[in-house]
Protein backbone atom coordinates (compact mmCIF):
# COMPACT_ATOMS: atom_id res chain seq x y z
CA UNK A 1 0.00 0.00 0.00
CA UNK A 2 1.30 3.78 -1.21
CA UNK A 3 1.43 5.88 2.27
CA UNK A 4 1.13 9.66 1.17
CA UNK A 5 3.98 10.86 2.89
CA UNK A 6 3.91 14.77 3.47
CA UNK A 7 7.44 16.66 2.29
CA UNK A 8 9.70 18.23 4.14
CA UNK A 9 9.68 22.05 4.29
CA UNK A 10 11.52 25.13 5.89
CA UNK A 11 8.84 27.66 7.24
CA UNK A 12 9.46 31.26 7.80
CA UNK A 13 7.47 31.56 11.12
CA UNK A 14 7.50 35.98 10.97
CA UNK A 15 9.00 38.41 9.45
CA UNK A 16 8.37 40.27 6.39
CA UNK A 17 7.69 38.26 3.47
CA UNK A 18 11.29 37.13 1.45
CA UNK A 19 12.73 38.81 -1.25
CA UNK A 20 13.40 36.85 -4.78
CA UNK A 21 15.32 37.58 -7.93
CA UNK A 22 14.87 35.53 -10.96
CA UNK A 23 18.39 33.35 -12.01
CA UNK A 24 19.58 34.49 -15.44
CA UNK A 25 22.61 31.87 -15.42
CA UNK A 26 22.02 29.30 -18.28
CA UNK A 27 23.95 26.53 -15.74
CA UNK A 28 21.27 26.43 -13.72
CA UNK A 29 18.54 25.80 -15.96
CA UNK A 30 20.49 23.16 -17.62
CA UNK A 31 20.53 21.22 -14.25
CA UNK A 32 17.04 21.67 -13.78
CA UNK A 33 15.82 20.91 -16.97
CA UNK A 34 12.44 19.12 -17.33
CA UNK A 35 9.31 18.65 -19.62
CA UNK A 36 7.37 21.79 -17.43
CA UNK A 37 7.85 25.59 -18.24
CA UNK A 38 9.51 26.88 -14.74
CA UNK A 39 11.93 29.80 -13.94
CA UNK A 40 14.65 29.87 -11.30
CA UNK A 41 14.71 32.31 -8.31
CA UNK A 42 16.91 32.96 -5.65
CA UNK A 43 15.92 33.50 -2.19
CA UNK A 44 18.19 35.14 0.88
CA UNK A 45 17.01 34.55 3.87
CA UNK A 46 18.76 35.01 7.81
CA UNK A 47 18.57 32.41 10.18
CA UNK A 48 20.18 30.86 13.61
CA UNK A 49 20.81 28.05 12.49
CA UNK A 50 21.81 27.10 8.76
CA UNK A 51 23.91 24.10 9.38
CA UNK A 52 20.89 22.33 10.45
CA UNK A 53 18.54 23.64 7.63
CA UNK A 54 21.45 22.95 5.35
CA UNK A 55 21.26 18.93 6.88
CA UNK A 56 17.41 19.03 6.16
CA UNK A 57 17.98 19.62 2.98
CA UNK A 58 20.64 16.86 2.28
CA UNK A 59 18.89 14.40 4.10
CA UNK A 60 15.70 15.00 1.97
CA UNK A 61 17.45 14.58 -0.82
CA UNK A 62 19.69 12.31 0.07
CA UNK A 63 16.61 10.15 0.21
CA UNK A 64 15.47 10.99 -3.08
CA UNK A 65 12.47 13.10 -2.02
CA UNK A 66 11.18 17.11 -2.33
CA UNK A 67 11.70 19.74 0.48
CA UNK A 68 9.46 23.13 0.07
CA UNK A 69 10.29 26.26 1.19
CA UNK A 70 6.98 27.78 3.14
CA UNK A 71 6.27 31.66 3.48
CA UNK A 72 3.94 34.28 3.28
CA UNK A 73 3.87 36.00 0.64
CA UNK A 74 3.40 40.16 0.39
CA UNK A 75 -0.20 39.91 0.54
CA UNK A 76 -0.06 37.25 3.49
CA UNK A 77 -1.02 33.98 1.19
CA UNK A 78 0.72 30.91 2.41
CA UNK A 79 3.10 29.70 -0.63
CA UNK A 80 5.35 26.57 -0.94
CA UNK A 81 8.16 26.40 -3.38
CA UNK A 82 10.10 23.92 -4.35
CA UNK A 83 13.69 23.97 -2.74
CA UNK A 84 16.21 23.26 -5.75
CA UNK A 85 19.66 24.50 -4.07
CA UNK A 86 20.46 25.69 -0.75
CA UNK A 87 23.82 27.12 0.35
CA UNK A 88 24.83 28.88 3.73
CA UNK A 89 27.05 31.97 4.57
CA UNK A 90 28.38 34.00 7.46
CA UNK A 91 29.15 33.23 11.43
CA UNK A 92 27.31 30.28 13.18
CA UNK A 93 25.58 33.24 15.74
CA UNK A 94 23.76 34.56 12.37
CA UNK A 95 23.69 32.68 9.17
CA UNK A 96 22.53 33.88 5.57
CA UNK A 97 20.43 30.75 3.58
CA UNK A 98 20.36 31.05 0.50
CA UNK A 99 18.09 28.56 -1.32
CA UNK A 100 16.89 28.58 -5.12
CA UNK A 101 13.12 27.97 -5.58
CA UNK A 102 11.80 26.36 -8.82
CA UNK A 103 8.51 28.60 -9.48
CA UNK A 104 6.03 27.55 -11.83
CA UNK A 105 5.06 24.28 -13.02
CA UNK A 106 3.87 21.40 -11.20
CA UNK A 107 4.71 18.45 -8.98
CA UNK A 108 3.79 15.27 -7.46
CA UNK A 109 2.70 16.60 -3.88
CA UNK A 110 1.33 19.72 -6.06
CA UNK A 111 -0.71 17.48 -8.48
Amino acid sequence: MNEFVEPEKITIVSGPAPYFHLENNAVIYSVFDGLRNFYIQKCTVRTMDGEKLMNRCRGAWGNGNEIYFEYHDAVGVITQDLIVAAKTEGETHEQLLMLWLRIGGKTEYQQ
